[in-house]
């Protein structure tokens, strides 16, 4: 039985942190060197699927992977940054659009 898959595509603006960002660019080169077509967003989304299916997994997430994670999440100054990062990209795209 074949498995459908959406196949459509959501775009969205979000702001990554910088280590993030290292990350991403890793996988991206990774998958570049295996041979594969990727860009920037199938990295992301490798990466992200990754984490969905071990997370989702018997074994489930450490205790040290759930406490860097809630670290992160606690952070409101790094998370301020972020946002404040992702208004002002917004307001950039307003601003072009209005001109």
């Amino acid at each position: 039985m074949a498995v459908e898959h959406d196949t459509r595509v959501i775009k969205k603006t979000v702001a990554i942190q910088p280590v993030i960002d290292a990350y991403i660019r890793k996988i991206w080169s990774m998958l570049i060197d295996e041979g594969y077509d990727a860009n920037y967003s199938t990295a992301l989304n490798f990466m992200l699927l990754l984490a969905i299916v071990q997370v989702t997994g018997d074994r489930g997430i450490s205790e040290e992977t759930k406490r860097i994670v809630w670290a992160y999440i606690g952070n409101r100054s790094l998370i301020n940054a972020l946002d404040l990062g992702e208004d002002i990209s917004k307001l950039k795209e307003i601003w072009i659009k209005g001109e």
